[in-house]
């Protein structure tokens, strides 16, 4: 029989209130490579944030790759996320005045103080992964919304994280858009092994993760997974 899967992420009994959500002792674990998708209009972008470590529960533990995280102090925490997590919102986050190949590279060279050529040649690479076909020096203001979205996503891969974070990612896409844009994202968990964590705009028609993962008043009301995406 196969061992069971070592958690990658785990909370643990988690408990926050803020004026716009609630969540009350809520315990999931995640797996490396597993796609999951939080359902509810105000407790799934809660729940998202303190999986993200970007906001802090009021009570329970958060353990990232079997150690507790409660210890560290809000600059260890930063440190974390850039090494960790790779995060994609509703808006792709570029900056103007650098090129999409500039853009994707740039937590290579600001993080991980990779040298110049190596930056180069590893985003060369992810683009391609992706699927990105478009100038790698033109104005980000000719690349499509979708295009903009997959630079987004690779720059949020391009330093190898263990998660994803996937904030409302699909927002400014149209349906055809976006359902490009989540096989892009089962393509990543597939085959490099990140492990995605995700809210959507909307409510989906077809659902598209591994599993599902509903908040209703501060609790989970539904665990579940598709039998078909």
């Amino acid at each position: 029989m196969a061992a069971p899967e070592i958690p990658l992420l785990e909370l643990r009994e988690i408990s926050c209130r803020r004026p716009e959500a609630t969540l009350s002792d809520i315990s999931l674990s995640f797996v490396p490579g597993s796609l999951n998708l939080f359902l509810g209009e105000s407790g799934a972008p809660l729940l998202l944030r303190v999986a993200g470590l970007l906001e802090k529960p009021d009570t329970g533990e958060i353990h990232l790759e079997g150690a507790s995280i409660q210890q560290l102090s809000d600059q260890e925490l930063g440190a974390l996320r850039s090494r960790r997590f790779g995060f994609v919102f509703s808006s792709p986050c570029l900056l103007p005045g650098l090129s999409p190949l500039e853009n994707v590279a740039m937590p290579l060279l600001k993080i991980l103080n990779v040298e110049l050529n190596e930056a180069c040649s590893r985003t060369l690479s992810m683009l391609e992964f992706l699927g990105w076909d478009g100038d790698f020096e033109k104005s980000l203001s000719d690349v499509s919304r979708l295009g903009q979205q997959t630079l987004a996503l690779a720059r949020a891969l391009i330093h190898g994280p263990a998660v994803l974070i996937l904030d409302r990612a699909e927002a400014h896409l149209s349906t055809e858009e976006a359902g490009a844009f989540q096989r892009l994202v089962r393509k990543a968990s597939a085959d490099l092994g990140v492990m995605v964590l995700a809210t959507l705009a909307s409510s989906p028609t077809r659902f598209w993760a591994d599993r599902i993962i509903a908040i209703e008043s501060g609790v989970i009301s539904e665990l579940s997974a598709p039998a078909d995406s």
